[in-house]
């Protein structure tokens, strides 16, 4: 999950010391317009109406951190999609990002975590990409 959150993010870890001090000094290396929205689902896509971003690889990232740290539940959810404009493509995109990599990020915490992020690039394949574009 640090490789993650350090090439993808800009968390200096996947630990909530690590995300809390990338509001101080973020992960030099990272570039939140390195990547884009291509090659991911259309429902999860990001890239059309106003204030679009085309940071899903960055969000999705996200919710697997946020999943892996706070779990898949009620709390940790509201959380995660209280910080999307749901009146916005963008929002509702991300939330259906989160809807999928939270309750994964959750595996990965668990006792079988190894063997599930072992996996991990096939699911990602699987869940999250365009099957037409892969």
């Amino acid at each position: 999950m640090d490789q993650l959150a350090t090439a993808f993010t800009e968390f200096t870890s996947a630990t909530e010391l690590g995300i809390a001090l990338s509001k101080i000094s973020g992960n030099e290396s990272f570039s939140p317009n390195q990547y884009s929205d291509v090659g991911f689902r259309p429902e999860f896509q990001d890239h059309t109406g106003p204030e679009f971003t085309e940071n899903q690889v960055r969000h999705s990232v996200g919710g697997l951190i946020a999943g892996y740290l706070w779990g898949d539940n009620r709390l940790s959810r509201r959380a995660m999609d209280a910080r999307e404009n749901m009146s916005l493509p963008t929002g509702q995109a991300d939330t259906r990002l989160n809807r999928v990599t939270m309750p994964m990020g959750a595996q990965l915490s668990g006792p079988n975590g190894g063997s599930r992020a072992a996996g991990l690039a096939d699911w990602i394949r699987r869940t999250l990409c365009d099957p037409l574009r892969r």
